[in-house]
């Protein structure tokens, strides 16, 4: 047993910081439960804050104690494509899919996948979240454009959103993106402002409402050659833009969470889940089961 700081991701895509491991059991004991956590090998974000240190950059270190005011901000994040080998890789490792779906209702099939998949809840790949179906929204869009908007968990801190873009960046080296988090909680203002929330919410149906998102970027974080370096919001805003100047494709609306479930837009149907359940070379009843349910969902929808 030796303590530490460590940066573990459960199940359900949550973090926790202080505890004690013992490598040699797989086991975390988290002080602040007071209980002991069975994981899975390879599942550690990082060993020690040391490890972190090292793989994370901070432009200014007052940015260490940034937290986010708002309760769960709003992000958005743009990078340099990836080709569809590379798209399908990260799709296949880190769909909700897995963990609202498979690990609640199949654990022997979800322990086929848990030591490739990776748990990450910001930024998101949702393509066949049930309980959102039809969600087909993600940060890395199958035909390998890498880009999208969201929102994070509650009140988040600089070094949580961090860690958890460092376990991406880790993964998957070849990633370079910018997730710029803005002071919104969720939505503009502005929205919030009216008594009745009757103004429309989503980006490209009130696209003035959302139009001065450069500057409410608050921090930003650049993702690349397997590092993550913690950007004030002057060099994020710059950085940004760049980004979405020489890699977002405007015309493509489903930049934008939801798009492509309000507008009917099916880009990953039971085929593509097909492919992903090829990376893990899984087959037999189980996986035309899947299959099955999601090609009947959508032909309902």
């Amino acid at each position: 047993m030796c303590d530490m700081n460590v940066y573990y991701c459960d199940k359900c895509g949550k973090f926790l910081f202080t505890g004690t491991v013992d490598e040699n059991e797989d086991c975390f004991y988290d002080h602040k439960q007071e209980s002991h956590i069975r994981v899975s090998k390879g599942k550690y974000l990082c060993t020690d804050c040391f490890q972190m240190d090292m793989l994370t950059e901070y432009e200014d270190d007052a940015l260490r104690d940034w937290y986010s005011a708002a309760r769960r901000p709003y992000y958005r994040l743009i990078g340099k494509p990836v080709t569809e080998a590379q798209a399908l890789e990260i799709i296949a490792r880190t769909d909700r899919f897995w963990t609202s779906v498979v690990y609640l209702e199949n654990d022997e099939l979800y322990r086929k996948v848990e030591d490739k998949f990776i748990h990450i809840f910001t930024p998101m790949n949702a393509y066949w979240f049930y309980n959102l179906l039809p969600s087909q929204h993600g940060f890395v869009k199958p035909n390998g454009n890498v880009y999208g908007d969201g929102i994070t968990d509650k009140y988040p801190e600089a070094d949580e959103l961090a860690a958890e873009l460092l376990y991406l960046a880790q993964a998957f080296p070849f990633l370079d993106f910018v997730m710029a988090v803005t002071i919104w909680d969720e939505i503009p203002h502005s929205i919030w402002e009216d008594e009745n929330l009757s103004l429309p919410h989503e980006p490209w149906e009130m696209p003035t409402l959302w139009k001065n998102f450069h500057s409410v970027i608050d921090i930003a974080f650049h993702v690349c050659n397997g590092r993550v370096k913690v950007l004030s919001k002057e060099t994020g805003q710059k950085l940004y833009r760049e980004y979405e100047d020489n890699y977002l494709d405007k015309s493509d609306l489903t930049f934008y969470h939801g798009y492509a479930h309000k507008n009917r837009i099916l880009t990953c149907d039971e085929t593509y889940m097909k492919k992903m359940f090829d990376y893990y070379n899984l087959e037999g009843e189980e996986v035309e089961s899947y299959l099955s349910r999601t090609k009947e969902y959508y032909n309902k929808w």
